[in-house]
């Protein structure tokens, strides 16, 4: 008989490890996927912090050209603009969040139009057109809207927490 209460206590003990390690490996990919998603809400926060800067560097440029009086030579800082350039461009080195591709990317190319515009244009003396500064609030409207969506997505990975 008592080698019948052993070999129960042996395969109790086997059954008992095989959920104890079971559990182990359920908890250890639960805290790599937490790992994960925190790493991804913290890109997308600073996704979202460049992403602000940015569109107000669009609004801004899309002001100069409201604020131009003919006559007098266009000039416009293009350095925040330049910065954004580059504060995306070190983005894309990042792991984002793939859900928040697109629209960094057309905030990237959005910036690169609102500078392109200001150097075509930088130094004249002439009027700006209305077209020029419909695309400029275009710019940032498309910019702004991209904004949106990003911090939206940012938040949704913040809910999932």
């Amino acid at each position: 008989m008592a080698s019948w209460v052993q070999a129960i206590g042996s395969i109790g003990a086997i059954v008992g490890a095989f959920f104890v390690v079971s559990y182990q490996g359920r908890e250890q990919t639960r805290l790599r996927q937490r790992e994960a998603l925190q790493e991804s809400i913290d890109t997308g926060d600073v996704v979202v912090a460049i992403c602000i800067d940015a569109v107000r560097a669009i609004r801004d440029s899309a002001e100069s050209f409201r604020r131009h009086t003919p006559g007098d030579s266009f000039v416009s800082e293009t350095d925040r603009l330049d910065e954004a350039q580059q504060s995306l461009r070190i983005l894309l080195s990042r792991r984002v969040p793939p859900e928040m591709m697109h629209s960094l990317l057309r905030i990237q190319r959005t910036v690169t139009y609102a500078h392109r515009a200001l150097r075509q244009r930088s130094g004249t003396t002439k009027a700006i057109s209305q077209r020029t500064i419909d695309s400029a609030d275009g710019r940032h409207r498309i910019a702004a809207k991209e904004l949106n969506q990003l911090a939206r997505m940012r938040n949704a990975l913040k809910a999932r927490i």
